[in-house]
């Protein structure tokens, strides 16, 4: 029972990025454009987001936003994995915890743009 209502919720939130043209990864490093970021370090990083997140790297977009696009469904706040994100992001980039705080940096090209790579 509890394995089909979180797919219900993936799919709900699946659903705000249906209209989205799947982007390849090179497609997605143009777009993502990271300042001082290696291509490599830009596609690592939406790897960790799409696990976390459970949207497909290739639906996201600079402009995603942590509190609207890529907020959990409302009641699965602490089953969702972007609570964590700034976390794994700091273990696997290093950096401050204040260089991940998705309040400080509310967009996925915000929080990229202050990566210390």
């Amino acid at each position: 029972m509890l394995f089909l209502a979180t797919w219900r919720m993936k799919r709900k939130k699946l659903q705000r990025f249906a209209d989205r043209r799947h982007l390849t990864d090179d497609e997605l490093v143009l777009t993502f454009d990271a300042e001082a970021g290696s291509p490599a370090s830009v596609i690592r990083f939406l790897e960790l987001v799409e696990f976390e997140t459970d949207v497909p790297r290739g639906r996201l977009r600079r402009g995603d936003r942590f509190a609207v696009e890529l907020a959990p469904k409302r009641g699965w706040e602490y089953d969702d994995g972007v609570a964590l994100l700034p976390e794994i992001l700091q273990r696997e980039f290093g950096g401050e915890a204040s260089d991940y705080d998705l309040v400080l940096h509310p967009t996925l090209g915000d929080l990229l743009d202050r990566l210390p790579f």
